[in-house]
């Protein structure tokens, strides 16, 4: 049983492709997928950090609060999210269902384009994504510092600035007036100490995100675990 996707909560989320295969195989494939994740997500959480890499990949993401996903779900007209509003039936176990449901339509979604594209049938992912609860600013750091360096420790360039399918140039380079309100920049305690911290991150070595021994928050009920 997966631990709830609950409001307000930041977490690390893991993906890997089926067996040797590969999630992307052309910059295309990456492209697509970053255009897709938001379409399907959008309502629900946002996105602070990611890498793609050929055959896994990590988002870091912040689940919405309560009043800030039923705000996004009226402004779009969200008829299921009202309905659910106005019997006040948005448990932390319906946010997390739907969470989940999304992500799993964007892979869903990316499997199939995928799968259509190189003329193969099956599963593309495995079964279940991971997620990791994100519970402190240090942990925070070191899992996005992780997320950002992936490429350099899978040997696939020599620097993190040399991958273009992560989030690491796109922050590295945030406009002036973006980093003010940046939820990254603030928990790295600025945008200088964000850069900083990044060139300092040589090894990588010093943190593997354990997804062996979840959180789990406590529950009234046991969660309808829809991926």
């Amino acid at each position: 049983m997966k631990a709830l996707l609950i409001p307000n909560t930041i977490y690390h989320v893991f993906n890997h492709a089926v067996g040797s295969d590969n999630l992307f195989r052309h910059s295309d494939d990456y492209i697509r997928f970053l255009t897709t994740l938001p379409y399907y997500t959008r309502y629900f959480c946002d996105l602070h950090a990611y890498c793609l890499m050929p055959n896994h990949m990590h988002l870091l993401i912040r689940v919405c609060s309560r009043e800030e996903l039923m705000r996004r779900a009226m402004q779009e007209h969200t008829e299921r999210l009202k309905r659910i509003d106005r019997t006040r039936l948005l448990t932390d176990e319906e946010v997390s269902r739907f969470l989940s449901m999304s992500l799993g339509r964007a892979f869903s979604s990316h499997a199939q384009y995928i799968n259509h594209r190189y003329e193969r049938m099956g599963n593309l992912f495995i079964s279940n994504f991971k997620r990791k609860p994100v519970l402190d600013e240090a942990y925070y750091r070191n899992v996005v510092k992780y997320i950002h360096r992936n490429p350099v420790n899978h040997g696939f360039t020599g620097a993190m600035s040399d991958w273009a399918y992560s989030s690491y140039l796109s922050l590295r380079f945030m406009p002036e007036d973006q980093r003010k309100i940046s939820e990254v920049m603030t928990n790295f305690g600025g945008y200088a100490s964000f850069v900083h911290s990044h060139e300092d991150a040589i090894s990588g070595e010093d943190f593997r995100p354990d997804f062996k021994h979840e959180h789990r928050p406590k529950k009234e009920s046991p969660e309808d675990d829809n991926e």
